[in-house]
């Protein structure tokens, strides 16, 4: 199955893109978010967890890999932002590029 990934600063917003699984899953497409909750928006979550049914994965789960080493690990097909305000979503976005 092919990945999309789903990139936020930490779960908060995660009921956002746990409504897109259903209809993503119809397509052959696998939702999956990477948040950076670690960095200090929601420390002390579990690196792996399951949220409505979608894996949840924070950053620090890839451990030393920067953005372009996750993106080329991952290979997603697409990536979703909720918002590409902060300076890290900036970032991530143009590594998908």
């Amino acid at each position: 199955m092919k990945t999309v990934i789903g990139f936020d600063s930490w779960i908060g917003g995660s009921h956002h893109f746990a409504r897109l699984v259903p209809a993503l899953k119809l397509r052959g497409l696998d939702l999956q978010l990477l948040h950076l909750g670690s960095w200090g928006s929601d420390p002390g979550r579990p690196q792996q967890e399951v949220i409505s049914g979608m894996p949840v994965r924070d950053i620090s789960l890839f451990r030393r890999k920067n953005f372009l080493e996750i993106i080329d690990s991952e290979k997603p097909v697409a990536v979703i932002f909720l918002s590409v305000d902060t300076f890290a979503h900036r970032a991530f976005n143009r590594y998908c590029r």
